[in-house]
């Protein structure tokens, strides 16, 4: 659902504005941001979730495996956004998420 919605980004943030009974719908730049990388974090889970599924027997290792991938996942995107110079009020919202 993410995904769909930053691609049609363009065509919500115009519709929500031009049409009155959508304007309390509209996301703000931040709400956007938070989508984008929350989707990127997704898009990976996604691909480990469908390659562990397609199994017809999930052994142990490659759970373990998966979820070291998992792991080292969130812990490079907290790092990312702890050493961004610019790092935004958002940054550390998805800091203490992803700490979670």
């Amino acid at each position: 659902m993410l995904g769909v919605a930053l691609k049609l980004k363009k065509g919500i943030i115009t519709l929500s504005s031009i049409l009155p009974e959508l304007t309390e719908f509209q996301i703000s730049k931040d709400e956007w941001f938070i989508f984008e990388k929350v989707h990127k974090f997704l898009i990976n889970s996604k691909s480990l979730s469908t390659r562990l599924a397609g199994e017809k027997y999930v052994t142990l290792p490659q759970v373990v495996v998966s979820f070291n991938l998992l792991v080292n996942q969130i812990e490079t995107t907290i790092t990312q956004l702890d050493e961004n110079i610019l790092r935004t009020a958002i940054d550390g919202q998805l800091i203490l998420s992803f700490q979670g």
